[in-house]
């Protein structure tokens, strides 16, 4: 019985070493792509804009709207001001708030601590 088995291994083998490995989707290469929108640029933890979901946490997707980088956490839309991954500071600013304080709708703010960590 073991014959066989051997026997097996060997033709699977023969098989998958014949495919490609173009086949297969690169993660190390696509997942090296960097986040870039006007001045912000990001690589792991974020996804969006050419990173695929793969790269990061679906929580933290960024998007480019008009050369700037916005986030929505948690229903709110934020633009990122900056990101400072070797020292872990992600600066954000709600968009309502962007052109004065009178925001035309109030909703409280809360930010998932699954994400983030307060200081």
């Amino acid at each position: 019985m073991s014959s066989h088995l051997l026997v097996l291994f060997c033709f699977a083998l023969l098989i998958f070493d014949k495919i490609p490995l173009s086949a297969s989707f690169d993660w190390y290469t696509t997942c090296s792509n960097k986040y870039r929108c006007g001045a912000i640029e990001a690589d792991f933890r974020f996804v969006g804009d050419g990173r695929p979901e793969g790269c990061g946490y679906p929580g933290l997707k960024l998007s480019c709207e008009k050369n700037n980088a916005t986030i929505y956490i948690r229903d709110v839309k934020y633009q990122v001001l900056e990101v400072d991954q070797k020292a872990q500071i992600f600066k954000i600013a709600r968009t309502d708030y962007m052109n004065g304080i009178c925001a035309p709708q109030y909703r409280n703010t809360s930010l998932d601590p699954e994400l983030f960590e307060m200081f």
